[in-house]
């Protein structure tokens, strides 16, 4: 296979890879809420995507190398909104010890 046709099989799979990135970008942003991610997984995508832009670049591989780093950047920015958001959010809720249970 030549490295033309590589490449256009591997830049097919960049753009499934990241179109799968933005719906959830996109919920997150609009909804101003993101409980449903677990900052865990979204460490480890990074942690991926580093390793992954490593690997693909030494083998000089351009669609990886390009879907890494917008792949990588969406996850950062979800892991931004995240820790935006979940720290907003525990600013709104009220302390639990002002709240006793049983109390009127």
């Amino acid at each position: 296979m030549d490295k033309l046709t590589i490449e256009f099989i591997g830049l097919v799979a960049v753009f499934i890879g990241l179109a799968s990135l933005v719906p959830q970008l996109a919920k997150t942003w609009r909804t101003r809420s993101a409980g449903d991610l677990s900052a865990a997984w979204l460490m480890l995508q990074l942690v991926s995507y580093g390793f992954g832009f490593a690997y693909v670049l030494l083998l000089d591989a351009w669609a990886s190398i390009f879907g890494h780093i917008v792949g990588g950047s969406l996850t950062v920015c979800l892991l931004t909104l995240k820790l935006r958001f979940d720290a907003e959010d525990a600013g709104r809720r009220p302390a639990a010890a002002s709240n006793p249970p049983g109390a009127i």
